[in-house]
């Protein structure tokens, strides 16, 4: 052992060092002041090794190379000081990785999730080799938490990979593989998993052999775009995908991230100073402190009451799946992928034959996403066993059902499964509108019973709903939570009603937006508006990436289970007419050609007052004036339906509801969630909007109780958290003057 502290031990073997990240006390790698200093001490070893060849960092956790920073020990930074100092420190111990020694190459060896300051720290390495698997990720999430990379990102990132690749990167949130990152230049090798020791060392014997750095390839259009700077500027204009759909104050740390890479450019120098100034103002911004809150609010587990006696389950080694439809063919490849074993099982010999067709299309996306090759898809779909029958069963520690969405069925399900699986084998439903509870009834062991809600069929939504009925086990729940979150989503705890939380309020802010449609106002400016706002997606492209289909079906079933006329008018009966089906079948509010999506203004002629008359608003000329209305109304439905959600869970709390919205659904993360918005609107405004919304354009406006009782009460639902927030950013306001 050359060198060892609690975060950092550095090993010498053959004139390679290799330095191993292992934060003490933590199931991630995640950067603190403390871990700088211990990297910045092993380094300055490191460099008085004679004669060394090769430096490798890498990682000794199982969860991957580095998420980032510690963002407890960010958010605690108060003042633009500290976080000046914190981007300065960690640029300083990168700066000194890059150039540990005259002689020696460093190799990042990169397994698991490599984001934010992890990314960083790879790029200061000369090489970088990737262990692909379907849990490897490259990303830099900054601009969506309102920050910057502030450690050198923005300028070793455009010299490596180009400028527009770059930019994909730290602009629009780009997540890549590690077959991915090879292709674009950012990794240097990618290695399968079974392979990766042997590879890995015979790579770094080649290093050994010829020690010198050769560039990377790049194409000459790449290299003519990146190296003049008129083309150069060009790209920073248009970096955006689409510039006008978000006004200049809500994108500060875009426009930071676009001036630290053009100054980068023209000056190393001066572009670590932008991203010095870039993290010490933005951090101090109210956009910054919600996307921190609920970062880290992501990574708490679910808060159970009563508290499981007993600690979560172990990891299921098999998994049983009922059902062989897209959610359930999804989870079957996505668990397969990562090591389960799972037993497929279908009612018959012809769904069988459909739900592997389905199969091998999960398994080519995973193949042409870079997650796997397909040698490596081969073994996955191995760990699949098909069948009509049950066996299998009888070995599975968690089964998920996925059948048809009828309470007939889904009983007749578990009544067989209560007779075939262990008693201690948790049971799952993936219905979005039949009752956990109903489901239970008649069962001998409900308590193992629960809900586990997959916000898109792909099972791609980084947030997972879990369904608690009374019935339900806190054991139960705690356990579900544990393996989601192993497996890299969000879990989110919501009650047993039908549309869950997420989809109930989507499809309420869905239906408004089509009822504006009806209305005579273009889809295009509809979802621009949106888009402005902070929203993901415009919610018209939302509903045709969705297609009419399954949205006519999902509210069928809604309608069902609730017993009224929710969101009828998404079934979009006339549109659907016409044979389209929104992206799918390439007409919707969009027309989509050669991958680009152009406005269909035949859209507003078919979909004009194709709703209850009473739905209807009132016409008004003056377009703009109409549009912004519309913008209320669909930001208003929204606070809304989601704070009469708010008195009918069992634990309610508002952060975990707007974060639910912001993964979920794409809701605006700059403004914290629709409960968060409307304590910065102030409650009483919102109520009093929504009652003139309610006379002028229907009754679905009529504030929740929930939001009177609280305007009435003089209470936000934040309480004091809001003023306290804004009290501490006028404060760093001052300081920074």
């Amino acid at each position: 052992m050359l060198h060892e502290s609690p975060n950092v031990r550095v090993e010498l073997d053959d004139q390679i060092a290799t330095l191993w990240l292992d934060c003490r006390g933590r199931a991630e790698n995640r950067f603190t002041l403390e871990t700088l200093d211990e990297l910045e001490r092993a380094l300055r070893v490191v460099q008085r090794v004679p004669c060394l060849d090769i430096l490798v960092v890498r990682s000794a956790k199982p969860a991957g190379f580095s998420p980032g920073y510690d963002l407890d020990d960010f958010a605690g930074m108060r003042s633009p000081v500290e976080r000046s100092a914190f981007a300065a420190r960690g640029q300083q111990v990168t700066q000194l990785l890059g150039n540990v020694s005259r002689n020696a190459l460093t190799v990042a060896v990169v397994e698991g999730e490599c984001r934010s300051a992890g990314l960083e720290l790879a790029l200061a390495c000369d090489y970088r080799v990737v262990v692909a698997r379907p849990e490897t990720v490259f990303s830099f999430p900054e601009v969506n938490r309102g920050l910057i990379p502030c450690w050198g990102g923005t300028l070793r990132l455009p010299r490596l990979v180009g400028l527009s690749h770059a930019l994909d990167l730290l602009l629009n949130e780009r997540e890549l593989s590690g077959r991915e990152a090879v292709a674009w230049g950012l990794a240097d090798l990618a290695v399968c998993d079974r392979r990766a020791r042997i590879d890995i060392q015979a790579f770094l014997d080649k290093l050994q052999d010829s020690p010198r750095k050769l560039p990377m390839p790049r194409s000459l259009r790449q290299r003519l775009r990146d190296g003049f700077s008129l083309t150069r500027w060009a790209t920073l204009l248009n970096a955006n995908g689409r510039p006008a759909d978000v006004d200049e104050e809500e994108r500060p740390a875009s426009l930071a991230i676009l001036k630290a890479v053009r100054l980068g450019y023209s000056s190393s120098a001066e572009g670590l100073a932008a991203e010095r100034n870039a993290i010490a103002e933005l951090g101090a911004t109210p956009a910054c402190r919600n996307a921190l809150a609920r970062a880290r609010l992501a990574l708490q587990p679910a808060r159970i009451y009563p508290e499981p006696i007993n600690p979560p389950a172990p990891l299921p080694e098999r998994v049983g799946i009922v059902g062989g439809g897209v959610t359930g063919t999804s989870l079957a490849a996505w668990l397969a992928l990562r090591g389960r074993n799972v037993v497929l099982q279908e009612y018959s010999d012809d769904s069988l034959q459909l739900a592997n067709e389905r199969l091998d299309t999960r398994f080519r996306e995973a193949i042409d996403r870079g997650l796997v090759t397909s040698l490596e898809a081969d073994q996955a779909k191995k760990n699949i066993r098909r069948t009509t029958s049950w066996i299998g069963f009888e070995e599975a520690q968690f089964v998920f059902e996925a059948v048809d969405e009828d309470l007939g069925v889904k009983r007749g399900v578990f009544h067989e499964l209560e007779q075939r699986v262990r008693p201690r084998a948790i049971l799952a439903t993936a219905s979005s509108t039949i009752g956990v509870e109903a489901i239970q009834a008649e069962l001998l062991r409900p308590g193992r019973v629960a809900g586990v809600h997959f916000l898109d069929a792909s099972c791609r939504n980084p947030l997972v709903e879990i369904v608690r009925a009374p019935g339900t086990d806190s054991g139960t729940l705690a356990s579900l939570d544990s393996w989601l979150r192993i497996w890299g989503k969000t879990p989110v705890l919501v009650s047993d009603r039908p549309g869950r939380l997420v989809q109930r309020v989507q499809l309420a802010y869905l239906s408004e937006a089509v009822l504006l449609v009806a209305e005579g106002l273009p889809p295009e400016l509809i979802d621009r508006e949106m888009r402005r706002f902070g929203m993901a997606r415009g919610p018209l492209e939302t509903v045709d990436a969705i297609g009419f289909d399954a949205l006519a079906r999902s509210i069928e079933n809604l309608q069902l289970a609730r017993g009224d006329q929710f969101a009828q008018n998404l079934m979009l009966e006339r549109m659907r007419s016409f044979g389209w089906n929104g992206k799918e079948s390439g007409e919707g509010f969009y027309r989509y050609r050669r991958g680009r999506a152009k406005p269909n203004h035949l859209a507003r002629m078919v979909m004009w007052r194709d709703v209850e008359e009473d739905a209807i608003g009132h016409y008004v000329f003056d377009p703009q004036e109409a549009l912004d209305v519309g913008v209320e109304r669909l930001v208003l439905r929204s606070v809304n339906e989601l704070a009469a959600c708010l008195c009918e869970e069992h634990d309610a709390d508002p952060a975990v509801l707007d974060l639910a919205m912001a993964l979920g659904a794409g809701w605006a993360s700059h403004r914290g969630g629709p409960l968060r918005h409307a304590d910065g609107l102030g409650l009483v405004a919102v109520v009093e909007r929504l009652t003139e919304f309610a006379e002028r354009f229907g009754k679905r406006f009529e504030p929740c109780v929930e939001l009177q009782r609280r305007a009435e009460a003089g209470e936000s639902f934040y309480e004091s958290r809001v003023l306290e927030e804004v009290a501490v950013f006028s404060m760093e306001r001052r300081m920074a003057g």
